[in-house]
C-alpha cells in the first residue's frame, strides 16, 4: 500500500503533537497548582493552536505550519 503525501504529513503532525504533549502537561500541572485560572486559559489557547497547526500541516505540508 502506498501512503499519500497527505497521510504522511498527518502522521508527522500527530508525532509532533505527541512529542510536545508530555512537557506541556508537566508544565501545566506545576503551573496549575499555583495559577489555575491562567493555566486553564493557556491550555485552551494551546489546544486551539495545536489544532490549527495540525490542520495546516496536514493540508499544505511544511508551508502550512506558519500562520
Amino acid at each position: 500500500r502506498v501512503l499519500t503525501c497527505h497521510t504522511l504529513t498527518a502522521q508527522r503532525a500527530h508525532a509532533n503533537f505527541t512529542e510536545n504533549l508530555t512537557p506541556f502537561l508537566g508544565a501545566l500541572l506545576i503551573g496549575g497548582l499555583k495559577y489555575p485560572v491562567a493555566a486553564a486559559g493557556l491550555v485552551a489557547t494551546w489546544s486551539l493552536c495545536r489544532a490549527a497547526y495540525a490542520i495546516g500541516y496536514s493540508k499544505k505540508g511544511p508551508e502550512g505550519r506558519v500562520m
